[in-house]
């Protein structure tokens, strides 16, 4: 009768029988000097400690009976288990077909499905779904797939497996939804929205609930309620740095209050609740989550320009700029041998020409020069440009240099053209 092999048995077997039944069942097994084996002792001390007050000994007895009504009511929890599975597998495929696992690009997460307002609020409504599965790295899936484990299993038995999969999946998409609102331009994945959605549903649930008992479930409240709170004070913290990855702030606050929507409608007495209650919440939520995803998506903001077309046609545009640059300058620089060449000891002349005609252009290149660098994309190497920039500045330095040289006396403006002929011509590379 006393042959409990694990809490679930020992805890059934408390609640079954009488205190003068268990006593004598443990006087039962023990041996001649009253020891119990190893395996029951433990047992016997739990059900000491309860047995000295009666009041203690009740709530054990209402945790039990709750706790039986739950597994009742939720024989299996499965779906959570699925939920899990599924990023892991989506996250082990991206991985395998090359993205990287640490720093994946935004190219790469859009070709998975990622939330993309261009996209998504341009026809491909479908990635408000699939964003949801898709995750930026190990820690961020490590950290969703935690919050899923932990909160879920509870919120499954607490809701069913139907209503469970409702509420992540509703406010999942509501999460995704409220990230366009907030920002279109903004590229997001992750199981985040989602998973706030069950934190939300949880502690609703449990607050609304005439079965869950504070004096038992208060502890756990509070501990989720200061895990939320750290989260979103995380994200807020992440998004103030100048540089870096952004936290989807608007994503985790809707899944959040639309799981507590959700909590609050499916919350129930567990031990009385019936099959046509369940199904009545379940399907009141179903529709209200439907509800609000389309109007959400009806009442979208107009779909942005395409960022990553308009950053590629903006490096198109510098690499061209740079290129009629170059043109320009060697154009430039080819007249200015030629003149100097052909001028022989004009001096005057020469010193004119090249202040008044060739001077004014090197300082209107380097100026271009110079504005093409603060426009110049952050994607694109800079070192042709930086090659280009230096070589201007010292065409236009030796320029300068050259006219102060010719308006010297002749022996010395002879010295100086002679010298000049026989230099080696800049060289640069762009």
């Amino acid at each position: 009768m006393i042959n409990a092999q694990t809490p679930e048995d020992r805890d059934s077997f408390f609640e079954q029988y009488s205190e003068e039944q268990v006593r004598h069942a443990f006087d039962m097994v023990a041996d001649e000097n009253g020891q119990l084996p190893d395996e029951l002792a433990a047992y016997q001390q739990d059900y000491d400690e309860m047995t000295v007050d009666p009041e203690a000994m009740s709530r054990y007895r209402e945790v039990l009976q709750f706790r039986e009504a739950l597994f009742r009511a939720t024989p299996r929890v499965f779906i959570t288990r699925l939920l899990l599975a599924a990023n892991l597998l989506v996250f082990l495929a991206m991985a395998l077909s090359g993205v990287s696992i640490t720093a994946p690009t935004g190219e790469q997460l859009i070709a998975w499905g990622a939330n993309a307002g261009w996209l998504t609020l341009d026809g491909e409504s479908w990635r408000l779904f699939t964003c949801m599965f898709l995750h930026i790295g190990l820690m961020h899936i490590a950290f969703n797939m935690y919050l899923l484990w932990q909160a879920g299993n509870l919120l499954e038995r607490l809701t069913g497996n139907s209503g469970f999969l409702i509420l992540y999946v509703g406010s999942g998409l509501i999460a995704s939804i409220a990230s366009l609102y907030w920002n279109q331009t903004v590229l997001s994945a992750g199981a985040s929205g989602a998973v706030f959605g069950l934190c939300g549903g949880l502690l609703a649930f449990i607050w609304r609930s005439p079965d869950c008992d504070m004096d038992i479930f208060g502890p756990l409240l509070s501990s989720i309620s200061k895990l939320v709170l750290i989260n979103l004070a995380l994200g807020i913290g992440v998004n103030l740095l100048p540089a870096g990855l952004k936290i989807d702030m608007a994503a985790h606050v809707g899944g959040l209050l639309s799981g507590g929507l959700f909590g609050l409608i499916l919350a129930r007495p567990i031990k009385a609740s019936t099959k046509q209650d369940i199904f009545r919440r379940n399907a009141l939520v179903l529709s209200l989550s439907t509800g609000l995803i389309m109007a959400g998506i009806y009442w979208a903001p107009a779909a942005p320009p395409n960022p990553i077309k308009l950053a590629k046609k903006a490096i198109q545009e510098a690499i061209q700029d740079a290129v009629k640059l170059e043109a320009n300058v060697k154009a430039l620089d080819k007249q200015q041998r030629e003149l100097e060449g052909a001028m022989g000891v004009a001096f005057a002349e020469l010193a004119a020409t090249l202040q008044n005609d060739f001077l004014p252009k090197w300082r209107e290149y380097e100026k271009e020069g110079a504005a093409l660098r603060a426009s110049w994309p952050a994607t694109l190497e800079t070192k042709r440009l930086d090659n280009l920039l230096k070589f201007i500045k010292e065409k236009r330095a030796q320029t300068e240099q050259r006219v102060k040289t010719l308006n010297k006396p002749p022996a010395q403006e002879a010295n100086a053209l002679n010298h000049r002929q026989g230099r080696v011509p800049l060289v640069f590379h762009v």
